[in-house]
């Protein structure tokens, strides 16, 4: 970036791997007629002082979301992955936490726009988010959560409004820093957590208790590791090496997840069971998406719509199931599943 608009970077490559991405959507003997490219900007190091500058004024938010509109459409991207990290912290200013609800609001709000110029598809907006309390809790605008006894109508939220899906960065739960060996990236915590580690699992962070309870969807995944002898992240072509050579898998039920293991070294890592879990396609260890009872029973844990009310969606998460309503004037879209414009 620079001075408030998307630019490429340093790398001669950088448009050519721009097309090859983005042709993937077309090419012959892939099934690939959903496939949706987004351009992610950010990451940990560029760092979070950039947006505080274009988020700072109404001028350069729009200078910013004119760029990213232009970049997305001469490159072919669907949308734009939001990688601030992180607004409140990391060099950035108290003031971004909000002003980074308001930045997420008026892209999308711009894209919105675009897409009836342009007669096509609204481009997406997804974001990357956190997974430690501590930059939760500075980073973003939440409203408090809501028990089943409460009037479930919505409240203004970046969340439920604004963003296609959500990435929590569940590869920060635990790494090499920590010292000791054990999962990554945890479905569940492990027995042994105790104090501030019992919170570092997937179902825990905040933000996604918080998206549990209104329609935007979310997605989470770790391909890397927490080994016993190389205390690095591995990329997934170490994992599979690593396991095709000798290394002997396991799975951690009370985290339901896999790890391996071959002499002194070992790492956890998702594999395809693990990941249908954390997206409730799959059956936890724990009996996370099979039985319950109401509405849910015999469902995944997502969102449904509710008969005769458009108005109106099921909520099932984690063998719970509450009845929402979308804002007025919006319905429950299971195109999307979020809420939509009638």
């Amino acid at each position: 970036m620079g001075n408030d608009e998307v630019t490429t970077t340093d790398r001669m490559d950088d448009v050519t791997l721009y097309h090859t991405f983005s042709g993937l959507k077309n090419k012959k003997g892939l099934k690939s007629s959903q496939l949706k490219t987004l351009l992610a900007i950010g990451g940990w190091k560029l760092g979070a002082v950039p947006f505080t500058a274009l988020a700072s004024t109404p001028e350069s938010r729009q200078t910013f979301i004119a760029s990213v509109i232009k970049f997305l459409h001469q490159y072919e991207f669907d949308g734009l992955d939001f990688d601030q990290e992180y607004p409140g912290s990391h060099g950035s200013t108290p003031q971004d936490k909000h002003l980074f609800s308001v930045l997420v609001q008026e892209i999308c709000e711009g894209f919105e726009q675009n897409a009836k110029q342009v007669d096509k598809p609204r481009l997406m907006v997804t974001t990357a988010v956190a997974a430690g309390i501590s930059n939760i809790q500075s980073g973003y605008e939440i409203p408090p959560p809501v028990s089943v006894s409460d009037d479930l109508s919505y409240n203004s939220s970046v969340c439920h409004l604004y963003l296609d899906y959500i990435h929590v960065m569940t590869y920060d739960l635990h790494g090499s820093w920590e010292g000791y060996t054990g999962e990554n990236s945890p479905f569940y915590k492990n027995p042994t957590d105790t104090g501030s580690t019992a919170h570092l699992h997937v179902v825990s962070p905040r933000i996604d208790a918080d998206a549990d309870q209104r329609p935007c969807r979310k997605s989470r995944g770790d391909l890397g590791t927490k080994p016993t002898k190389i205390p690095q992240m591995s990329h997934l072509y170490n994992i599979c090496t690593f396991l095709k050579y000798g290394a002997t898998e396991a799975w951690e039920a009370s985290e339901d997840v896999p790890y391996a293991y071959r002499g002194n070294e070992g790492l956890g890592y998702d594999d395809t069971r693990s990941f249908k879990i954390k997206t409730g396609t799959g059956s936890s260890s724990s009996g996370g998406s099979s039985g319950g009872n109401g509405f849910w029973a015999g469902k995944a844990s997502g969102l449904y719509p509710v008969a005769n009310n458009r108005n109106a969606f099921w909520h099932c998460p984690n063998r719970l199931t509450y009845q929402q309503n979308c804002p007025a004037g919006l319905v429950f879209d299971t195109s999307c599943d979020c809420c939509n414009w009638a």
